[in-house]
């Protein structure tokens, strides 16, 4: 007897996922909200670290105003700046600036006056102010003393 041959083609297989290792939805938008959050994280240091540069940018120009004013009040001498308070009537010399440097607007105050510390001693006092980039004032103040030099 004979048999008919049984066919070699195969039968089509049914349509399903691929098995390929593609990535879910899920998988995606996971990896999207991790790198999200990581990218907020990043953007808020940045801004703190633009903060923390402008005000050191505002303490270091106010402290070379004040420590150059200083320097140059101390150049006149203790004899210049005694006869100036003696003609003053021993009332304190004040003189107010402002100075605008660095994209900064800089009020300098001025003081000269005896001092209450020793006797016979000058106190030669510089203040400056300015505002943060956010509006918070700051100061610094520099205080130098000239004595009689004998």
């Amino acid at each position: 007897m004979i048999r008919p041959k049984k066919s070699q083609e195969k039968p089509i297989p049914s349509p399903s996922p691929p098995k390929d290792g593609g990535f879910s939805l899920f998988g995606v938008l996971l990896a999207f909200f991790i790198l999200g959050v990581a990218l907020l994280s990043f953007l808020n240091l940045m801004i703190a670290s633009v903060r923390t540069t402008g005000l050191a940018t505002g303490v270091s120009v106010a402290s070379n105003l004040a420590q150059r004013e200083i320097e140059f009040l101390r150049t006149y001498g203790y004899d210049y700046w005694y006869k100036a308070l003696e003609d003053n009537d021993e009332v304190p010399i004040v003189q107010v600036d402002t100075v605008i440097s660095q994209g900064g607007k800089y009020v300098k105050t001025t003081k000269v006056s005896f001092s209450n510390l020793q006797k016979g001693t000058i106190q030669l006092e510089v203040d400056v102010g300015y505002r943060d980039p956010r509006g918070i004032l700051h100061h610094v103040n520099l205080t130098s003393l000239l004595a009689e030099y004998e």
